[in-house]
């Protein structure tokens, strides 16, 4: 993050729900570049059957959606004793 603003005081004087999101975003930024090099690494060794663009292969890097209902109704679901 300090490769993009230089000091990192702007970020400190910005709120925190503002510098939450800055952060997040340039960790994100750096991942993508991360796999972006992975990426490009293979891309060398693709032909036209095995190419696989980058956003496909950036998506398959990420992790699975946890599932967020409460665990009482995800025991429900499978004990069987559904609505």
């Amino acid at each position: 993050m300090l490769h993009r603003y230089g000091n990192i005081e702007y970020v400190m004087r910005l709120p925190l729900h503002r510098a939450a999101k800055l952060i997040a975003k340039a960790a994100e930024e750096k991942r993508r570049e991360y796999y972006f090099q992975m990426w490009l690494m293979r891309f060398v060794m693709m032909d036209k059957d095995s190419f696989v663009p980058f956003d496909e292969f950036y998506e398959s890097t990420k992790a699975p959606q946890v599932d967020k209902r409460p665990k009482d109704e995800i025991m429900r679901e499978l004990l069987g004793r559904g609505e």
